[in-house]
């Protein structure tokens, strides 16, 4: 019994739906007689006009964030020749610092040679000489020849 009353309860409320349903008039619901305003939006942006403004404001932005890449890629650019270019002038200072070194070095060995050379001459000299005091003017010599030695290699960075 309650199986029956159950099924006629759900019977009924249906039809009562139905009822309900086909009884409410339709009615078209226009943007002036909206009062609120999210349903006025929801039907302006309904509009072709609002569609094709919409479009058109899309395609502004779209052209602009394309633009805006294509400024930063030319600023990458641009950005990157300039540090090929600071590179190629690092590069070439390195090479010309190298090329001084090795010079600087080259000139420290004949100078170097140039006093042994200058040296032994000198030394030829005193000896040639009857004095007293040859230890104390070679030393003197080699202690000048070291110093100048000394000073041109921190001239030159050795």
């Amino acid at each position: 019994m309650k199986k029956r009353m159950s099924i006629c309860a759900k019977i009924l409320t249906a039809l009562c739906m139905t009822a309900i349903l086909f009884a409410a008039p339709c009615r078209d619901v226009l943007a002036s007689d909206a009062v609120d305003p999210q349903v006025q939006l929801a039907l302006l942006m309904q509009t072709p006009e609002y569609q094709a403004a919409l479009a058109a404001q899309q395609a502004q932005l779209q052209a602009l964030a394309a633009q805006q890449a294509a400024q930063q890629a030319a600023i990458l650019a641009a950005q990157q020749a300039a540090w090929n270019a600071q590179l190629q002038a690092a590069q070439q200072v390195y090479a010309n610092a190298q090329y001084l070194h090795e010079h600087a070095i080259m000139q420290a060995y004949l100078l170097n040679a140039t006093q042994f050379q200058q040296r032994c001459q000198y030394q030829a000299m005193i000896n040639k000489m009857g004095l007293d005091y040859k230890n104390m003017l070679m030393t003197n010599y080699t202690d000048a020849q070291y110093d100048a030695l000394r000073s041109f290699m921190g001239y030159n960075g050795l």
